[in-house]
């Protein structure tokens, strides 16, 4: 079945063909859940063009892969009605094909009555992937929760988390910590308990509008303010906000961000020079996640993932 699913997303599939793969999708949830890993290990290798470039058979075995390592790793707690699939989170070129060496998981959590529990280990954090492919960062010992009722992706938050929010005008993304309210339709932004001072919300993409009881702000990308539910809120742009994310273990979440802004992050993340040649190339868009990944092993995954060729020292990387 994935060879067909392959080939219905390349667009060389009979109409027959695409008929039967939409009816196999319609009869049961581990169905849809296989086709949307898939999907997503199709569009994270893509290229420009793409056809005749890749093996059809790796994509069986990232998926079967990331299923197995999902099995053994994965300590997030979900209540409810939930399916489970693999997403890709980064992948090298070996020669002609694709394959996959390490995975984010795709978490589903039922209807709408349903509830999400994650939570990350005291031994490090962790990062999952929403039912609309958002990505949340959590810190050690942080939890986030989502009651599915309502049209809202509303979420509470206890500890410290990064998000990499996936754009939905219809369902207004909300996260509540400690009684203030960051309100985004699509971003990337951190939320941070500030040990008793409120909570400092940074944003990298987008806007981001900030509540409590003492008013409201809309934060803009570069900028920060720190939220009691009381006080007076302002936001401000600091001259490094980038270093205000010293995750330990490491954290750069990625949704729809321009090639441009990827590289200037992964160069801070690693201390080193990456240089992206031609403006088409620059704004080429990146959906990826990474942890403590080796900094030649990332590079090299957003030059498969773009379609780019790469030349990478442990110093400097440039990307056409």
């Amino acid at each position: 079945m994935d060879e067909l699913i392959i080939r219905v997303l390349a667009g060389d599939a009979t109409a027959e063909e695409s008929t039967k793969l939409a009816g196999w999708r319609q009869e049961a949830p581990e169905n849809e859940a296989r086709y949307e890993a898939v999907r997503r290990v199709w569009v994270a290798t893509e290229s420009e063009p793409l056809s005749g470039a890749v093996d059809l058979s790796v994509v069986s075995t990232i998926v079967k892969g990331a299923e197995e390592r999902a099995a053994e790793t994965s300590r997030a707690r979900f209540l409810g009605r939930r399916t489970r699939a693999p997403v890709l989170r980064w992948a090298l070129p070996v020669a002609a094909a694709m394959a996959a060496i390490s995975f984010g998981l795709y978490e589903w959590y039922g209807d709408s009555g349903s509830t999400l529990v994650l939570e990350a280990s005291a031994g490090g954090s962790e990062t999952f992937v929403l039912d609309d492919g958002s990505f949340v960062r959590l810190a050690a010992g942080s939890r986030l929760s989502r009651d599915g009722r309502g049209s809202e992706r509303r979420f509470e938050l206890r500890g410290r988390a990064l998000f990499a929010v996936t754009h939905d005008s219809t369902r207004p993304f909300v996260v509540v910590a400690d009684g203030i309210e960051a309100r985004v339709l699509g971003t990337r932004f951190e939320v941070r308990p500030m040990g008793g001072r409120g909570q400092q919300i940074a944003v990298l993409e987008g806007r981001v509008e900030v509540r409590s009881e003492g008013g409201r702000v809309e934060v803009a990308a570069g900028e920060v303010t720190v939220a009691n539910p009381e006080g007076p809120l302002s936001a401000r742009r600091p001259e490094d906000l980038l270093g205000m994310l010293d995750w330990e273990e490491g954290a750069l979440l990625f949704q729809d961000t321009p090639l441009s802004q990827v590289a200037r992050e992964v160069a801070w993340r690693y201390g080193s020079r990456v240089e992206v040649e031609g403006a088409a190339l620059r704004q080429r868009r990146v959906t990826a996640w990474y942890g403590a990944e080796p900094f030649r092993d990332v590079v090299e995954s957003l030059c498969a993932a773009t379609g780019a060729s790469c030349t990478v020292s442990d110093t400097l990387a440039v990307l056409r």
